[in-house]
């Protein structure tokens, strides 16, 4: 990528593109945890997680634009961050959506509820520390974010 505003608005769409991918299949995994159908939510999980692990390795081989590391490191920082969810906590809230009528009760449905909060709580600090990077690097190369 050339070092320029051209340049600079290229890496910021590059990484954005990678980013968005992941998002699109967090969201459809969302969707198909409100389904309440396992069989829905297996495969939308294992399509977030390949996507996921994708574009990780997509911006791992990409250099820093010219130095500037915080904006790409950033980027990582929240896909590592899907990427232990995906692994650790969304399948915890499969395996609670697996139970019989008779295993799900009050227990199930706070662990359920805490696992949510924790992905919400883990994804807004890091969602912002990427976002401000992004708007500090559109800043240092003069253009603006949509």
């Amino acid at each position: 990528y050339a070092q320029s505003k051209s340049g600079a608005i290229d890496y910021n769409d590059m990484l954005i593109k990678e980013e968005l991918a992941v998002i699109e299949r967090i969201n459809t995994l969302e969707a198909e945890f409100a389904t309440y159908d396992p069989i829905r939510i297996e495969p939308a999980l294992k399509a977030a997680l390949r996507q996921t692990n994708y574009s990780i390795n997509v911006l791992e081989n990409v250099k820093p634009f010219h130095g500037n590391r915080k904006f790409r490191n950033e980027t990582l920082n929240l896909l590592y961050l899907f990427k232990k969810q995906l692994e650790e906590d969304y399948p915890k809230m499969l395996a609670i959506y697996k139970l019989s009528d008779d295993e799900y009760t009050s227990v199930q449905e706070k662990e359920y509820n805490e696992i949510i909060q924790k992905i919400d709580d883990e994804y807004q600090p890091q969602y912002k520390k990427f976002t401000d990077s992004q708007n500090a690097f559109a800043a240092k190369f003069g253009f603006t974010l949509n």
